[in-house]
């Protein structure tokens, strides 16, 4: 989770959400963005259970603007999804995006999606 004041103001957070509270391990890998056309993007990656129980993971995909006239925090929620793995497990996660995910109040209509980076890879 990303909390949008301190990342903006650059400050760190003592206790991230969630904190890795888990019964078990998962490692993100192979992290790739991609448009698709003009007003859409997918968003894969693979995530694999490296412990030895059954387990959650809520994938999360950010984005950022300076689009408009609003002052916007440095990453806002774009999409999300939840995958259960078992032990040992690896799944290729994909993530669609589309122009109406990524727009904010006060930004431009007309403008399409573009890929800046992907980067940030990390339960």
């Amino acid at each position: 989770m990303v909390y949008r004041y301190y990342e903006t103001v650059e400050r760190a957070v003592r206790y991230r959400f969630g904190h890795r509270l888990s019964y078990t391990t998962f490692a993100v890998d192979a992290l790739t963005a991609t448009l698709t056309g003009i007003d859409t993007a997918t968003v894969e990656l693979a995530v694999s259970n490296t412990g030895v129980r059954e387990g959650k993971y809520v994938v999360q995909v950010y984005g950022a603007t300076t689009a408009g006239a609003v002052r916007r925090p440095a990453q806002e929620l774009r999409a999300f999804t939840k995958i259960k793995l078992a032990p040992s497990e690896t799944r290729i996660v994909t993530v669609e995006l589309d122009r109406r995910r990524c727009r904010t109040r006060g930004s431009d209509a007309s403008r399409s999606l573009s890929i800046a980076r992907a980067s940030g890879i990390g339960p």
